[in-house]
């Protein structure tokens, strides 16, 4: 299987390629930098892999491990300071020392805290059913690297490769301010590109066309990866595309432009009767068919107005209801009321009737039975502490319905059990597992250990045998898993003889 970690370590950061490596800060004077690699991939907040877009280098990332940072050539079998052919070294002409270099990583740091607790804060008042349901606990996720929107910033910032920009650092606390603005903008509805000011907190050093692993360390806060690359080699500083520039994904666009349509344009709504095709519309309107193959941003439908399940266009507090599962079209009809009966939606997305039934509840309710022997009813959601009949009900998510109390409580802790919690569910906080075979939340394994559901901790792997392996140095058996990567250090790469080797960039 591919391999699966929760956490990165500094080397990884600095080890794609020897060209990409930064130069250890002298005590005598500025750093000399003459590359940029910060590795941004994250683990998610609960254990799942994730994948980089095809043609890009994501400028979020995790935090690497603190004091991981070592010179590990000898490990890898790498020559230090050894290049691979044909990668140009970045160009900067900024020149940081290591004081300005400690002051910035610093600041940051202390910006960093407050951001997380205003972060916090403003998301548990502006989007409570989509929320950590506790708010020392979602300080605790964000600060602990893998809900930290600014990972790469942070690492780029502490390597010498970027700078910190107070004034957009103020201007970006200050969409948490209170009024919601950080969530209920039209960005924020529409996906997660953050606010203009937030993505300039962190200043990357280098020039377009250096050499990158981290859009962090770009001037330009884009890195690009090149056509025909694997994931471990670098990428380039490009500058980001502006308005009416094409584009593919929306973080090609500079400042809070969005990717509409192929083409770079203003993060702002459709109006009425404009095209809503891969977009969204005002506040007050809602996607609707136009004609046979178009869309245009209209008013929501009334009740019995026939509507398109697929495009929930009907009026708030009300749904599309179909005459029978999967039906192309069908009338906006009133929410059922608080314990009215209900069809619960389909777990699997493929099933015909998985949109059938969307909406049918009112808003801050669910479709569940109250009671082992009961049918299914609209329910209202309830907080930590409030009794209930399933996990569905709870908000927050970590929030479960305990099994021991029949109250909404916090997912089980680290050597809690765990074998009571709902499959398909959550079953420990994070970092946490559940070992089955124990019954209880536990740490993940460390190299050598068994494997819990295929997951080791840090960059470990988990091999055919189940149990965790470290990642392979020059001329060990190695599995290559293409764009997922593959099982051996950062450096080197898996050849076809199924051994690690020197990585080979173009």
């Amino acid at each position: 299987m591919p391999p699966r970690s929760l956490s990165i370590s500094m080397f990884a950061a600095f080890g794609a390629c020897a060209a990409c490596a930064s130069t250890p800060p002298s005590a005598a004077g500025p750093l000399a930098v003459d590359a940029s690699s910060l590795d941004t991939s994250a683990a998610d907040a609960t254990p799942a892999g994730g994948t980089a877009k095809a043609d890009t280098v994501s400028k979020d990332g995790g935090v690497p491990e603190a004091g991981a940072l070592a010179d590990t050539a000898a490990d890898t079998g790498v020559a230090d300071g050894a290049a691979p052919p044909d990668v140009a070294k970045p160009t900067t002409d900024i020149a940081l020392t290591d004081a300005q270099i400690g002051s910035a990583a610093a600041e940051f740091a202390a910006w960093h805290a407050k951001y997380i607790d205003a972060w916090c804060k403003a998301k548990l008042a502006c989007d409570p059913y989509g929320a950590i349901a506790d708010l020392a606990r979602c300080k605790t996720l964000v600060a602990s690297q893998q809900w930290s929107d600014f990972g790469a910033e942070l690492a780029a910032v502490a390597a010498g490769m970027a700078t910190y920009n107070a004034t957009s650092a103020a201007a970006c606390l200050q969409t948490l301010d209170g009024s919601c603005a950080y969530f209920e903008s039209l960005n924020f509805s529409y996906g997660l590109k953050m606010p203009a000011p937030c993505h300039s907190v962190a200043q990357g050093i280098f020039d377009d066309g250096a050499a990158c692993m981290s859009a962090a360390a770009c001037k330009s806060g884009f890195c690009v990866a090149l056509d025909g690359v694997g994931p471990k080699c670098p990428g380039e500083c490009e500058s980001l595309a502006s308005k009416g520039d094409e584009c593919e994904f929306d973080d090609d666009c500079e400042g809070a432009l969005w990717c509409r349509n192929g083409e770079c344009s203003d993060g702002t709504a459709a109006k009425f009767g404009e095209d809503c095709a891969g977009w969204f519309c005002d506040k007050s309107l809602t996607c609707k068919p136009k004609g046979t193959d178009e869309l245009a941003c209209g008013p929501p439908l009334d009740v019995s107005a026939t509507c398109a399940p697929s495009f929930n266009n009907c009026k708030p507090d009300t749904w599309c209801k179909q005459a029978k599962a999967g039906a192309a079209t069908g009338k906006c009809t009133a929410a059922m009321a608080t314990g009215a009966p209900c069809t619960p939606q389909p777990k699997d997305e493929k099933d015909p009737a998985f949109d059938t039934w969307e909406g049918q509840c009112g808003a801050k309710q669910a479709c569940l039975a109250l009671a082992a022997d009961a049918s299914p009813v609209c329910a209202n959601l309830v907080d930590l502490g409030a009794s209930c009949a399933s996990t569905l009900q709870c908000n927050g998510l970590d929030a479960w319905c305990s099994g021991v109390t029949g109250k909404c409580a916090v997912l089980p802790d680290k050597a809690a059990e765990c074998a009571k919690v709902p499959d398909g569910f959550d079953q420990c906080r994070f970092p946490y597992v559940c070992d089955s075979a124990a019954s209880k939340c536990a740490e993940l394994p460390a190299v050598g250990q068994a494997c819990i559901g295929g997951w080791c901790a840090g960059t470990a792997w988990c091999n055919d045998k189940e149990k965790c392996a470290a990642e392979g140095k020059k001329g060990d058996v190695c599995e290559d898993y293409g764009d997922e990567g593959d099982t051996c250090v950062p450096a080197l790469q898996c050849g076809k003889a199924g051994k690690c080797e020197a990585l080979a960039c173009p």
